[in-house]
């Protein structure tokens, strides 16, 4: 891997905080994949790879439409995070988007195709 992709997701990677016991995306992740991460930890990381690049990606894309949106600020609210006590465990989620305090919208990015040339480069 080139030292320029390393140190972009070295960097990344420190951004990162874990709020919580569990995300919501954690908890919804598929059992197997789970369970086989923790067995063969050694196996996921280049799949880590690709999660963190599909994250940075996506990041990017969040932070350009949160911009464009900043001038509707009285509409919406972005990227908020919440917070809940679950047998004695916090669980944490976040939102892309509220408006008008009774929608919620998520953004998703689609990177299949961007990560198989990404992580060849």
């Amino acid at each position: 891997m080139h030292e320029i992709i390393k140190d972009i997701f070295t960097t990344y990677a420190g951004h990162y905080k874990k709020e919580g016991d569990y995300s919501a995306t954690e908890l919804i992740n598929p059992p197997r994949v789970t369970i086989l991460n923790n067995k063969y930890p050694e196996c996921s990381k280049r799949i880590s790879m690709m999660g963190n690049a599909a994250s940075l990606v996506g990041t990017g894309v969040h932070k350009y439409i949160e911009g464009l949106l900043t001038p509707y600020s009285d509409k919406y609210k972005l990227e908020h995070r919440l917070f809940v006590d679950v047998l004695n465990r916090k669980l944490s989620g976040a939102f892309d988007i509220l408006k008008d305090n009774k929608d919620i919208f998520d953004i998703k990015t689609c990177l299949q195709k961007f990560l198989k040339i990404f992580l060849h480069i």
